[in-house]
């Protein structure tokens, strides 16, 4: 599967955005230990953990919906 940060947060937008009624407020992937962001360049790899945090939060009819979840890089 993809690994580079920044077309992960491309194809992220492209899916959400294909729903109509969600709005998204914003995704983050960051090191699941150190909470630092990866960086648009960056690869999950670069985790120094060896995980990354997904973070999402996102919009639907008013109501604010907040997810996360840790990946292995």
């Amino acid at each position: 599967g993809e690994r580079r940060v920044d077309l992960l947060n491309d194809a992220a937008i492209r899916t959400i955005g294909a729903e109509p009624s969600l709005t998204l407020d914003y995704i983050d992937l960051a090191d699941d230990v150190t909470l630092l962001p990866l960086g648009a360049s960056a690869h999950l790899s670069d985790a120094a953990s060896g995980r990354v945090l997904v973070s999402i939060a996102a919009s639907i009819e008013g109501v604010r919906l907040i997810d996360a979840i840790t990946l292995r890089a």
